[in-house]
C-alpha cells in the first residue's frame, strides 16, 4: 500500500494546489522526454502527446504534460488500486521496542516491522501495520530558508522559490532572486525574459558553470552530451581529479560562453575549479546575461526597508524577494532512533545529509529502505526506478542483501564524501552513476568485453532507461518486457546525434 497526500498519483508533477512543491505554470522539465521516461512506459510524443507550446518542440516536456504521463502510468499498471491518496504519512513507529532494531552484524536480527498512523483529508487517523517501508517523499519536500532571520527587515514579498506560482505574477515588480542552483536561474531567465518585471537581478554566492537545453555547437539536447556511459564507467577507474577536469572540458566544449565578470551587468564570474563552483541547467542564463535583460550581484549583505544592500556595496530597492535556496530532507514522521540512523548534520550548513548505501538501503534496518530521496542531478524518474527494481530484487530475494558491515563501509564513504565542504559537486549525485552502481548489483549493466565490442551502444550513447531492461536472464528479467526495451533502446540509439557523429566520424575517418 502507498499513500500520497495529493490529490493525483506524480509527487510534485501531481501540481496538488494544496501542496507546492517548487512546480511553476510555465514549468518544463530540465530532463528530456526520452531520457526520463520509465523503461517499460514509452513516451512518445508523436503518438500521445500533442505538445505544450512552451514544451520547447516536443523536447523537454511541459508540466501538465509530465502530469498527463504519470497518470497514463498509473492507469496502464493499475497502481491506483495499491494506493491511497489524500493521505498524509503522521508518524512511523517500530513494531518491536521502538529502538529500530539492534546494533549486531547480523541482518535478520535487524528485522522489524512498522505501525503507521496516516491522516486522511477529513481529519481521520488510522493506524496501519506493515513488514517493511520505503520512504519516497524526496529531496525537495522541505524548504530550506538560510536567509529568512537577515530578510526580517524586508518589508517587501519574501517567498522561497517552492511556492513560486508563475511568472505572470510579477508584472511591474521589481524582483530579487537568491541562489544560483537550477530553481534560481530557470526563474530568473524566465522572469527577464516574459515576466514583465520593471528590474530583474540575481544575487549568488558563487557562480555555476552554466548548461542550457541545447548545446551552442550543434543544438542538440544537452541530456545526449551529459549523461552518456563512457564517463559514468570512467567513475570507476579513474582519480575524482580526473573525471572533474573531464567534466569541465565535455561543460566547455558545448557551452563555451560561461559567465564571468568581464560580461556587462555581471559581478560575479565563475571560477576555474568548477568543483567549487558546481554546475547548473536552466533555459537561457548565460544568453540573458549577456543580452542585458537581468544583472548579476555578488550576495546580499544586509536589508534594510526595500533597500538591499549587496556584497559590493551597491544599493538598489526590490518589491518582492524569492529565496531560490534549496531544500533540505524532511524526516521528521520517523523514530528519532532511525532518524539518527539515516542522516548526520552537514558541518558547515547545518542541513540534514541521508547516510545510506547508494542512497536506497539502510544498514542496520533490512525493512527500512529509501527510493527517490536523492539530491541528484539528471532523469530522475529512471533513478527511482532503479532504486525500486533494486528494493525488489532484494526483498524477494532475488539478489543477496550486501553485509551489515559492506552496507555500513558503503554508507560512511558516501556520507564522507558529501560532507566534504571543498566541493560543490559533492553535494549532489549523477542520476546515471547511481543507474549504473545498482545495475551492476541487479546484474543489468553491459560487461566491458561487450561495451569494446560495441562502443557505439554501451560506451559512447546516451544513456537510456530501457537499457537496463534488455537481459531478460537478469534476476528481475521479463522477456516481453526485454524484447520492447531491446527495440526501444535500437530505436532511441539510433537516432541519437550523438552516435551519429560516432559513425560520421568512423566513415570520415
Amino acid at each position: 500500500m502507498g499513500f500520497d497526500r495529493c490529490s493525483s498519483v506524480g509527487g510534485r508533477w501531481s501540481l496538488d494546489e494544496d501542496h507546492k512543491m517548487g512546480v511553476w505554470k510555465e514549468l518544463c522539465a530540465n530532463s528530456s522526454r526520452y531520457h526520463m521516461e520509465y523503461s517499460d512506459f514509452p513516451w512518445d510524443a508523436e503518438d500521445k502527446y500533442d505538445g505544450h507550446e512552451k514544451a520547447f518542440g516536443n523536447i523537454y516536456p511541459h508540466c501538465t504534460e509530465i502530469k498527463a504521463y504519470m497518470e497514463a502510468y498509473a492507469k496502464n499498471f493499475d497502481l491506483h488500486k495499491n494506493m491511497q491518496l489524500e493521505t498524509e504519512v503522521k508518524s512511523i513507529e517500530c513494531n518491536n521496542n521502538g529502538d529500530g532494531g539492534d546494533d549486531s552484524s547480523s541482518s535478520s536480527s535487524s528485522s522489524i516491522g512498522w505501525k503507521v498512523v496516516t491522516t486522511s483529508k477529513d481529519g481521520k487517523n488510522t493506524t496501519h501495520e506493515f513488514d517493511a517501508i520505503v520512504v519516497c517523499n524526496s529531496a525537495q519536500n522541505k524548504a530550506y530558508h538560510p536567509l529568512e532571520s537577515k530578510l526580517k527587515e524586508f518589508t517587501g514579498e519574501v517567498i522561497h522559490s517552492k511556492y513560486f506560482t508563475s511568472e505572470k505574477d510579477y508584472k511591474g515588480k521589481r524582483v530579487l532572486i537568491i541562489g544560483g542552483n537550477v530553481s534560481g536561474s530557470e526563474i530568473i531567465s524566465i522572469l527577464a525574459e516574459n515576466g514583465e518585471c520593471e528590474s530583474v537581478t540575481h544575487s549568488v554566492r558563487k557562480m555555476p558553470y552554466q548548461l542550457q537545453k541545447f548545446t551552442k555547437n550543434d543544438n542538440t539536447c544537452f541530456d545526449d552530451k551529459m549523461f552518456v556511459r563512457f564517463p559514468v564507467w570512467a567513475t570507476k577507474i579513474v582519480p575524482d581529479s580526473l573525471a572533474t577536469k573531464g567534466l569541465k572540458m565535455t561543460v566547455l566544449e558545448h557551452w563555451p560562453e560561461q559567465c564571468t565578470e568581464s560580461l556587462p551587468n555581471c559581478s560575479v564570474g565563475v571560477t576555474p575549479d568548477i568543483r567549487k563552483c558546481g554546475l547548473t541547467i536552466s533555459k537561457s542564463y548565460v544568453d540573458d546575461v549577456q543580452n542585458g535583460l537581468f544583472q548579476v550581484k555578488k550576495d546580499l549583505a544586509s536589508v534594510n526597508g526595500k533597500m538591499v544592500t549587496f556584497a559590493d556595496k551597491t544599493e538598489e530597492e526590490f518589491d518582492v524577494i524569492i529565496c531560490a535556496t534549496g531544500y533540505e530532507f524532511d524526516m521528521s514522521f520517523l523514530p528519532e532512533s532511525v532518524q539518527e540512523k539515516v542522516q548526520v548534520s552537514h558541518p558547515v550548513s547545518g542541513k540534514k545529509v541521508l547516510s545510506l548505501y547508494k542512497n536506497t538501503l539502510v544498514p542496520e534496518l533490512d525493512t527500512l529502505a529509501f527510493c527517490g530521496v536523492v539530491n541528484s542531478v539528471g532523469p530522475y524518474f529512471p533513478l527511482a526506478e532503479m532504486q525500486a527494481r533494486y528494493i525488489s530484487a532484494i526483498w524477494s530475494a532475488k539478489i543477496p542483501r550486501p553485509s551489515v558491515s559492506a552496507l555500513q563501509s558503503g554508507a560512511d564513504a558516501a556520507t564522507e564524501k558529501r560532507l566534504d565542504d571543498s566541493s560543490v559537486l559533492n553535494q549532489f549525485e549523477v542520476a546515471t552513476v547511481i543507474n549504473e552502481y545498482l545495475g551492476d548489483e541487479l546484474g543489468v549493466t553491459p560487461s566491458y568485453a561487450a561495451a569494446m565490442w560495441e562502443p557505439k551502444k554501451y560506451l559512447h550513447g546516451p544513456v537510456y532507461s530501457c537499457f537496463y531492461r534488455i537481459n531478460a536472464k537478469a534476476p528481475d528479467g521479463d522477456e516481453a518486457v526485454a524484447d520492447m526495451c531491446r527495440k526501444r533502446f535500437e530505436k532511441l540509439i539510433a537516432s541519437s546525434p550523438q552516435v551519429l557523429k560516432i559513425e560520421e566520424a568512423k566513415v570520415t575517418g
